[in-house]
């Protein structure tokens, strides 16, 4: 409030400045009402700036349009207060000192009142902070999006600490820091070869952008994960995977090459053949070792828009494992689990099994989106509504045809259908834990976790399981051979307590836990888990980017 009022005061000896400079050299028709009108657009520009940049510190430079238009109205009515008073001094007392008097008690008055209304709907901090998918945890944050590799070098050069930051979708707090880069500005398209289906293009492109483009032209994403919302330098930063990975593995096996900006400015060349542990330690590393520039990766030829699906009802775990084995060799498989069944019921689920068809029909245009448009209060989600809709989740799934076709969005993107849907979590947000277990341990770890998650009552509706294929080269990707589930948890009372035993599980059985989903792990647990860790310290220390590249998380886990 003080630097506010601070330059509340500047802003105002500008004005009058302006007014006087204009009479001082104007005498004619609406010399009062010419001098008001300039000198309030000379102190309007630069209180504007004062406060956009000094005052509430948003660090984009670009202007933002309904940003203007809310400051533009908050002035125009405390213009009229200024106004009002600086007429009423000047036609009350009728001297030239008795105007600028007004002018100043009434300049005063209104920018008291403009700064709690610029704090609270013109530039809300709170809301303009950049969160995680899961609204956990949060943070006050400034974020600035480069235009341009120029640009971008200008502000790494800055002495703070940055983590990049893509579209957002990653569920802890891998993308969080005081000061964020974000590549929402660097989305351009680059070059599509149509022989090889190798795409160039920026950092900042989203998967959707690709699938709305290319689809329709024959090709798709080798790798895919549950979001078509996520950038490719994100895909690579967290090195995602998704239903094929016990077939294609992980996204960074699509990966031709990218171009890296470190610490420094300098830009490296990575793949596996040039910069290959910078390669291996920025697939999966989590936006530590520097910012994805440009990204080379190859497409998928498809024949159709349609996957044909097949849905194996399992009455059990043990039914479940029986399905993942018979069905090991189909490109796509995801099981859908209800955590919160019991007995020999215990690990009950769905198992959806996924080929592209061979139609031709590329016909693609992407689905209209429901929204949630604000948190749903805490207590909607609970044990008895997850619970009813876990059984009635089942038993419909369990009831349809066991073959069909289902679109592109349907099947690899569900919950892709409605904007928002972590609303749904409310306020407090929710953590989503994903673990994984090593092939031989798997059947043993997932019955006793989930006998533990029932037990609780700490249910989650979105419980997916899959199945996956031999670990990469990546120093911190997520991957083993076996068994991952996925799990949501509304943030409440126990739920760390219950993660926290979890852990000790997951370690003691061989698994990991995954970073993009991760807000909570222990530094212990991470360090007993992630095997090649000491090669990704390594590669930080050789390119010196510890004091430029940091997030919330890289500090918990002591990368």
């Amino acid at each position: 409030m003080i630097i506010y009022l601070a330059f509340a005061l500047l802003s105002t000896l500008f004005n009058l400045s302006l007014q006087y400079l204009w009479v001082s050299i104007y005498n004619g028709r609406y010399e009062l009402e010419s001098a008001i009108l300039i000198g309030t657009l000379g102190g309007f520009v630069l209180k504007y700036l004062l406060d956009k940049f000094f005052v509430f510190k948003r660090s984009e430079k670009k202007v933002d349009i309904k940003e203007l238009f809310f400051y533009g109205f908050t002035s125009f009515f405390t213009t009229i207060i200024f106004w009002g008073v600086e007429w009423f001094f000047h036609f009350a007392y009728e001297s030239e000192y008795s105007m600028y008097l007004g002018g100043f008690i009434g300049l005063s008055i209104g920018y008291i009142l403009k700064f709690y209304l610029d704090k609270n709907f013109v530039f809300n901090v709170s809301s303009r902070n950049l969160n995680s998918w899961g609204n956990y945890p949060k943070i006050d944050n400034s974020s600035i999006e480069p235009v341009s590799k120029s640009s971008l070098k200008d502000i790494i050069g800055d002495h703070v600490k940055y983590i990049p930051y893509g579209n957002g979708r990653s569920y802890g707090d891998s993308a969080l820091s005081k000061n964020i880069i974000k590549s929402s500005e660097l989305n351009k398209f680059i070059g599509f070869d149509p022989d090889s289906g190798l795409l160039e293009a920026q950092a900042g492109v989203l998967l959707s952008d690709i699938i709305k483009i290319f689809v329709s032209k024959g090709w798709f994403l080798k790798i895919s994960p549950g979001t078509s919302y996520i950038t490719l330098g994100g895909a690579i930063a967290a090195d995602v995977h998704g239903k094929n990975h016990h077939i294609d593995g992980c996204f960074s096996s699509c990966l031709e090459s990218f171009t890296l900006m470190l610490a420094n400015g300098d830009v490296k060349e990575c793949s596996r053949l040039e910069n290959k542990e910078l390669f291996y330690a920025t697939c999966g590393g989590m936006g530590l070792t520097g910012v994805i520039i440009n990204v080379k990766i190859y497409l998928k030829k498809i024949n159709s828009k349609w996957i044909t699906q097949n849905l194996v009802s399992c009455k059990n775990l043990k039914e479940l494992f029986a399905a993942f084995k018979t069905h090991q060799n189909v490109t796509y498989s995801v099981a859908w689990i209800d955590c919160l069944a019991k007995g020999s019921s215990i690990g009950r689920s769905i198992l959806m099994l996924g080929e592209f068809g061979e139609d031709g029909d590329l016909n693609y245009k992407p689905k209209r989106r429901l929204n949630v448009p604000f948190f749903l209060p805490s207590f909607c989600l609970n044990y008895i509504t997850i619970k009813a809709f876990n059984t009635l989740y089942y038993f419909i799934k369990r009831g349809k045809k066991s073959s069909f076709k289902v679109s592109i969005d349907d099947f690899f993107y569900p919950l892709d259908a409605i904007r928002n849907w972590n609303r749904l979590y409310g306020k407090n947000g929710f953590l989503q834990y994903q673990f994984i277990l090593p092939e031989k341990v798997s059947y043993e770890g997932l019955l006793k976790i989930l006998t533990i998650i029932a037990k609780k009552k700490k249910g989650s509706f979105l419980a997916v399981l899959k199945l996956y294929g031999e670990e990469n080269e990546n120093y911190l990707s997520f991957p083993i051979k076996g068994y991952s589930l996925a799990l949501d948890f509304k943030i409440e009372r126990g739920i760390f307590e219950l993660l926290d035993h979890l852990d000790q599980i997951v370690v003691e059985l061989g698994g990991r836990i995954y970073l993009a989903k991760d807000a909570r792990m222990s530094r212990e647990t991470f360090e007993r888990t992630y095997h090649k860790l000491s090669n990704f310290r390594r590669i930080r220390q050789e390119i010196d980017v510890s004091n430029k590249f940091e997030s919330l998380q890289s500090k918990r886990l002591g990368l």
